[in-house]
């Protein structure tokens, strides 16, 4: 597949460009056409920059979550992988969305039983989880309620602490996940 990379096309429309991504991998696929990871990724990284930059970036988790999905279920699981790995990264800066998107990867890695998908996924989840185990429990105990869906007041209110605590150590949770992650896809 030959993905022409065209930068305003990007900025004007990131939604319209995604499509247009889409659709052309998609038919690649269905011409039985190899399709370039290597460019594959880069106009994912692309557009997905782009809707970063517009504050749009629950439009492209949708988006990319239903292409990979659909990739999936035509029986690419490769590309799929490399939509939820670029997921992953792209929410590094909330854990709660990361480790969701790496709970679907992984769910649609043991439905098609694709024991390498399953391993990638797992190991996404499993250093997640090391970091945030690795911190004293003063914090692993807040982040771990929030990102099981406890809204702050619920925390602090369960726990004892004042608000401001329970928020300064969630956020500081969230800074040692992103800073150990950084390189991490």
């Amino acid at each position: 597949m030959k993905l022409e990379f065209n930068p305003q096309r990007i900025v004007k429309n990131p939604g319209k460009s995604f499509d247009i991504f889409s659709q052309k991998v998609m038919k690649s696929i269905k011409r039985q056409e190899k399709v370039d990871a290597s460019a594959f990724s880069c106009e994912l990284m692309s557009i997905g920059d782009v809707f970063e930059k517009q504050g749009k970036k629950p439009v492209m988790n949708k988006m990319a979550q239903r292409l990979a999905e659909t990739l999936v279920n035509i029986g690419d699981s490769n590309l799929s992988g490399i939509i939820y790995s670029f997921l992953i990264k792209f929410n590094k800066d909330n854990a709660k969305i990361a480790e969701q998107i790496a709970l679907n990867a992984l769910a649609i890695a043991n439905r098609q039983k694709d024991s390498i998908h399953i391993m990638a996924r797992s190991y996404d989840l499993k250093e997640m989880h090391r970091i945030v185990n690795s911190l004293p429990r003063d914090y692993k105990v807040p982040f771990s309620m929030h990102v099981s869906g406890f809204k702050y007041r619920e925390i602090a209110d369960r726990l004892g602490l004042p608000l401001g605590t329970v928020k300064s150590r969630i956020f500081f949770t969230r800074q040692r996940l992103q800073q150990e992650l950084k390189d991490f896809v």
